[in-house]
């Protein structure tokens, strides 16, 4: 036996040992090394006696070798494999940074205990005041609702007839009852204060204005000189299918207008069977008709509308220049004139 086949023998029992060794763990170069060994056997050469063969049987062990050692894994990736574990066992942690907002957002399998301020920041965003509940109806324009604290409402941009403005007005109380029951919550748009110290509001269920739907049925008018803050056109549009359908307030022949009436201008006669008269205007006072020639506008010697003056203050001097409001200019009775100007 030459010194050749001794090398032979030895490469292929290394080879073969190796590939029955690592069979379990590196699969890919167990195999590589086996083929190794088989083919570099010298019993081999006897039973292919072939001279391509030979350089056949090199070919095919130096691929193997090849191939054999791009399998063997090398130290580093054992390492790697031994320090990074399998996705089952990683647990996920938080990324702890002295700046929570720049901290990243945990894994939904992570739910890291929230600091008192982040629980009281959670709080203030979730946490909604309760909507208000009707507590009780007054009126056809009025009535009061508990939230935070026990208000007084008046409907804004309307005027329900008054409770002795009968039958009108305990038809528009009892009209507002069934659209606000008590319990029923709400949404208010506030508008301010009136001097009486009553919330100024449109109120909205379902989205629905009350306000609106009071005028749309004639239970109600719209309320010209507070239409300001209101969707005047909406509001005026609604009191006209009202009256020209006659319905409610409207199905008087002559209806008398919740300010005239508070105003006192009740005519002597039924107000649905007599027109209402007009009053005519008082001689005014001494002092008045000073006041008129220095100050007063040209309008007080016919009728003054609010839209006559460039102040308030201006039409307040009229008012107080004739007692019993001849021109109109206090429809509400509070002793302010022209409140829109």
């Amino acid at each position: 036996m030459n010194l050749g086949k001794v090398a032979l023998w030895g490469l292929s029992v290394f080879f073969i040992f190796f590939g029955l060794i690592a069979l379990f763990s590196t699969p890919p170069a167990a195999l590589m090394a086996l083929l190794i060994g088989i083919v570099l056997l010298p019993p081999m050469v006897g039973y292919i006696n072939h001279p391509l063969f030979k350089v056949v049987r090199w070919i095919i062990a130096g691929a193997a070798f090849a191939l054999f050692a791009a399998f063997i894994p090398t130290e580093e990736s054992q390492l790697q494999q031994v320090q990074s574990p399998t996705p089952a066992q990683v647990s996920p942690s938080p990324t702890l940074t002295s700046n929570p907002r720049s901290s990243p957002s945990p894994s939904p399998d992570y739910s890291p205990s929230p600091t008192p301020s982040q629980t009281s920041t959670k709080k203030e965003t979730v946490t909604t005041s309760p909507l208000p509940i009707v507590t009780r109806i007054k009126d056809g324009d009025t009535l009061e609702v508990r939230g935070d604290e026990l208000l007084t409402i008046r409907l804004g941009c309307i005027d329900a007839p008054e409770s002795d403005q009968e039958p009108f007005g305990s038809q528009s109380a009892t009209r507002l009852s069934q659209l606000l029951p008590v319990g029923q919550a709400i949404n208010l748009k506030e508008k301010g204060r009136d001097r009486y110290g009553r919330t100024v509001a449109e109120i909205f269920v379902d989205g629905q204005s009350i306000n609106l739907a009071m005028v749309a049925e004639g239970q109600a008018v719209a309320y010209r000189d507070y239409l300001s803050g209101c969707n005047k056109d909406q509001y005026l549009q609604a009191e006209e299918s009202a009256k020209s359908s006659k319905l409610a307030f409207w199905s008087q022949e002559n209806p008398i207008m919740p300010w005239d009436w508070r105003r006192g201008a009740r005519a002597a006669e039924s107000p649905s069977t007599q027109p209402l008269t007009e009053s005519p205007l008082p001689s005014p006072t001494p002092q008045a008709t000073q006041d008129t020639q220095a100050n007063l506008p040209a309008c007080v010697s016919s009728d003054c509308n609010c839209s006559d003056f460039s102040s308030q203050a201006e039409a307040q001097a009229v008012l107080n220049a004739f007692p019993g409001d001849p021109h109109g200019l206090d429809r509400d009775n509070d002793g302010i004139a022209c409140e829109s100007l």
